[in-house]
């Protein structure tokens, strides 16, 4: 970190606006802050440390408003602003006070600066003072403490770095140096043999877990444990050769497929007999089938004479209908030429009100303009009263700043003495403090004198500064407050009159507008008081007119549609009336047929002819049943004879019997091959095992032992027992350290300093 400016104000001792540029001054190389005790110096450095980390170098003071100068004026802000570079970038840190009303307001900012010469904000445009804190240890690398040590050593701090103990040196020699790296090499490499010795030891267990949960302790049981499962297996696999299952299954199906053939001659043997007690439904069938088609010859005639004579019976229904359509069509016409003429009467009754409408349309202005007049007279008349409210209430506001001001003007001038008293005594009291310090031959601090024959006496009542600024802001605060009030008062008066000439205005305008109000009345109609009312009357007329214009036009459309529909329904009438005698000529033609018909077939009647009717279903099911009949007595009798044959002089098995041993024999046999197949997986995840144990535990010993003594060697870099290796490192570089200190101090007063590091050994 290379500080280049810093700049502030009302900071510290330093009243006003100071600006130290290092980067000009040393521009010839190294330079030297000097002066007397207390004249500032270390104000410098405090400004520096307070803009990074928010306390001075010496961390007596860490309160903003603690550090700003007592004597500055009370409008000037106090700032501090640091610009450094660091790395080859440049920021700047500003902590500002500003005053905002009777408090002071701290804000804070910082920035860096582009390649293109531009500040521009870092992280945040409104940053806290933590972030400010924060962002200068991140930047340079310190904190406050080994800021304060290494980069600006305050008075009386030097002894403190040089006797401090070896872990705060350690922290700040590696800050400085950047040697972190031996650490984390340290770190890394134990953490690196922690974990290869964790997964040995793991690698280890899981072994011992996997052996014990075989039941072996190692390698050599666990094959012996495989060597006796194999046997067992063997074992097993001879016995079942011996029994040979599988024919003696073999024997037991041929006996179940003779069961089988037993239960298919007797299924067929039942079935034959069934059919033998139909065989007079079959017969029935047939008889049906040769009556259906004599009843199928005589169809269409009864289709005929079923459709001619429902015909006939919707002809005459049709001309019944007709006769009553023409009564009601007759009646309607005669009711709506009576409602059209009522209707035509009262047409000149409907004139009047058009008249009537016209007359009152032409008053619908003088009503709209009373109507605004007299909303506008309530509006102001309210407005008025409002406005009445405002200016008495405003002319009191304005009578009230009168005592308070003389109030005010009286605390003023007696704060404004006391001031005046206090600053004649003060100034008096450091004449005296300074007169009773000058010594004969030694020059006054004041005009250089070395003779001091009238010395000005000590004050007996002292003041100090710090009392008459006090007063002396107790005084501005009054005078403040004072033209305040004056300010409001005139403020207040000018409001009042405003308002009170607003007042009078309305007020005239008001008695105009409502003798034009009662102009307007004199031109309203009768028992019509308002536009509203006005306009409901128009609309009511207008309604009525528009009720009967719609009656009148729709009385007429009715009037014409019934002599129209009447006229229709006597040409209906006579239509039916022809279509009806062509029906009854169609159905005596359809009776004759049928009778015809009948006898040819041999039915007394149509509806002895009808029950024997069969549909095509109905056909084709009795010729489906009568075939399929037949074909199965057929097929029954032949497969009892072919089956008759298979069985021959055989006895009939039990076949519950067979069916039992062939069960336990299959039984025996998934036993078997169950056992089988657990012993085959048992031995072959036991085979796995094993030569994974042997691939896990190639070379494990060595490896056990090789990460212990590096676990051993980790813990010494890293120091958990003695020197470690950063402490070490930096041991080395403290000690070139100092021998270049030393060259230097060998410049100073003749050689007579140095500096020692002590050869006595302490824990670590």
């Amino acid at each position: 970190m290379k500080p280049i400016k810093i700049e502030f104000q009302a900071f510290g001792p330093y009243t006003g606006h100071e600006v130290v540029d290092f980067e000009a001054i040393s521009s010839k190389g190294l330079f030297l802050i000097c002066g007397k005790t207390g004249i500032g110096k270390t104000m410098i450095l405090d400004a520096m440390t307070f803009a990074l980390y928010g306390k001075s170098s010496g961390n007596v003071r860490d309160d903003f408003e603690a550090m700003r100068s007592t004597n500055a004026d009370f409008s000037t802000d106090t700032f501090v602003k640091f610009v450094f570079e660091n790395n080859g970038d440049y920021f700047l840190f500003e902590r500002r006070l500003e005053r905002k009303r009777t408090k002071l307001s701290a804000s804070y900012s910082m920035q860096k600066k582009g390649d293109d010469g531009v500040w521009r904000p870092i992280d945040t445009e409104n940053p806290k003072a933590s972030d400010l804190n924060a962002k200068a240890v991140e930047l340079i690398g310190l904190e406050y403490g080994q800021f304060s040590q290494v980069i600006v050593l305050p008075q009386g701090k030097f002894e403190k770095l040089l006797t401090s103990n070896s872990e705060d040196k350690e922290k700040i020699l590696t800050s400085i140096f950047g040697e972190e790296k031996w650490k984390e090499f340290a770190d890394k490499f134990f953490e690196e043999v922690q974990n290869r010795k964790s997964e040995l030891d793991a690698k280890k267990l899981k072994i011992d877990i996997s052996l014990s949960n075989e039941g072996c302790e190692n390698p050599a049981d666990l094959n012996l444990k495989i060597t006796n499962k194999q046997k067992e297996l063997d074992e097993l696999t001879e016995e079942f050769k011996k029994e040979d299952l599988d024919k003696k299954k073999e024997k037991l199906q041929a006996q179940l497929m003779l069961v089988n053939s037993f239960k298919d001659l007797h299924k067929q043997e039942a079935e034959l007999e069934n059919l033998m007690e139909q065989k007079q439904d079959r017969a029935d069938w047939e008889e049906t089938l040769v009556w259906g088609k004599k009843a199928e010859n005589t169809r269409k005639f009864i289709d005929a004479y079923d459709s001619s004579y429902t015909e006939l019976e919707d002809r005459k229904a049709d001309e019944e209908k007709a006769l009553k359509d023409k009564e009601n069509k007759a009646k309607i016409f005669e009711n709506s030429e009576k409602k059209y003429n009522d209707l035509v009467g009262k047409k000149e009754e409907i004139e009047n009100k058009k008249k009537t409408i016209t007359q009152y349309e032409g008053k619908i202005p003088d009503y709209e303009g009373l109507e605004k007049v007299s909303e506008d007279v309530a509006t102001r008349k309210k407005a008025l009263k409002n406005s009445e409210k405002q200016m008495n209430d405003a002319k009191e506001a304005y009578e009230e700043f009168a005592p308070k001001i003389a109030d005010l003007k009286s605390g003023y001038d007696a704060l404004l003495h006391e001031h005046t008293m206090l600053l004649n005594t003060y100034l008096a009291g450091i004449t005296g403090e300074l007169a009773s310090k000058l010594e004969e031959g030694k020059p006054c601090p004041v005009c250089g004198s070395t003779s001091h024959p009238h010395k000005a006496a000590v004050s007996e009542n002292s003041v100090s500064k710090e009392e008459v600024d006090s007063k002396k802001k107790e005084a501005d605060s009054a005078y403040k407050k004072m033209n305040e009030a004056i300010k409001k008062q005139d403020e207040a008066k000018s409001a009042f009159e405003k308002i009170k000439g607003e007042y009078d205005q309305a007020q005239k305008e008001i008695i105009q507008k409502e003798t034009n109000l009662e102009n307007m009345r004199k031109n309203m109609v009768e028992d019509i008081p308002s536009i509203a009312a006005l306009n409901d009357a128009i609309l009511k007329l207008k309604r009525e007119v528009k009720a009967f214009e719609e009656a009148l036009s729709n009385a007429e459309t009715e009037k014409n549609n019934a002599s129209k529909a009447l006229t229709a329904s006597e040409s209906n009438c006579k239509a039916c009336a022809g279509e009806t005698k062509k029906a009854e000529n169609k159905f005596k033609k359809a009776e004759e047929d049928l009778v015809k018909s009948l006898e040819e077939n041999e039915f007394e009647n149509s509806d002895s002819a009808r029950e024997f009717l069969l549909t095509p279903e109905e056909i084709e099911n009795y010729t489906t049943g009568i075939s399929e009949y037949d074909a199965a007595v057929s097929s029954a009798k032949k497969q009892i004879s072919e089956l008759q044959k298979t069985v021959k002089d055989s006895q009939e098995p039990d076949e519950a019997e067979c069916k039992n041993a062939i069960k336990e024999l299959d039984n025996k046999k998934v036993k078997f091959e169950t056992e089988k197949s657990n012993a085959e997986e048992e031995i072959k995840r036991l085979k796995a095992k094993e030569e994974a144990i042997a691939k896990e535990s190639e070379g494990l010993p060595e490896q056990l032992r090789q990460a212990n003594d590096d676990l051993t060697f980790a813990k010494r870099l890293r120091g958990d027992s003695g020197t470690g290796l950063q402490r070490y490192v930096l041991g080395i570089m403290f000690s070139q350290v100092i021998a270049s200190a030393n060259k230097m101090l060998e410049m100073v007063h003749g050689g007579r300093y140095r500096l020692f590091r002590s050869d006595d050994k302490v824990a670590g």
